[in-house]
């Protein structure tokens, strides 16, 4: 039982490093998804910009505590960075517009409706979830939880992030 518990450990430590850690540079999934503004966001195809993508929910309290938040990084950065919040396919899409009215969100958002979305970034439910691709269309930086807006920054004014 003594030899079993490290070992266990182990595992889990580097199950949670591959979930929650800072992942390698990997490719985006490779999405053309269209906002409710009719706006066509592509994960590939990024003309020198990275793309910040978040999962929310209209009944997340974090996601709504972020918005504030991703309305001031759309307004400074807006010629740097590309933000999308995919709403969940659970919301219903009244809900979503009404909190976009609401929230006077200046950013596109787009309805995961079918869950297409959530599973090509490997099955998201939890929300608020953030990835940053990188013009290059790599995921930099990804996040379950609060978005570190410092880094998030840092990571902007980053020369590789440019271009």
């Amino acid at each position: 039982m003594k030899k079993i518990v490290p070992i266990f450990i182990l595992a889990l430590a580097i199950t949670v490093y591959f979930i929650f850690g800072s992942p390698s540079l990997r490719p985006a999934p490779p999405l053309s998804m269209s906002s409710l503004t009719g706006q066509l966001i592509d994960t590939q195809n990024r003309n020198n910009k990275p793309l910040l993508i978040t999962f929310w929910a209209t009944t997340c309290s974090s996601c709504v505590k972020e918005m504030p938040h991703l309305i001031e990084l759309q307004k400074q950065y807006s010629d740097q960075i590309d933000i999308a919040g995919i709403a969940m396919s659970y919301d219903k899409i009244e809900h979503i517009h009404e909190m976009v009215k609401r929230r006077q969100l200046n950013y596109s958002i787009i309805y995961d409706q079918n869950d297409h979305i959530a599973q090509s970034f490997g099955g998201i439910r939890l929300t608020p979830t953030s990835f940053l691709i990188s013009a290059q269309g790599q995921i930099v930086y990804q996040k379950i939880g609060d978005i570190d807006f410092k880094k998030l920054k840092q990571m902007l004014s980053s020369p590789k992030q440019q271009g």
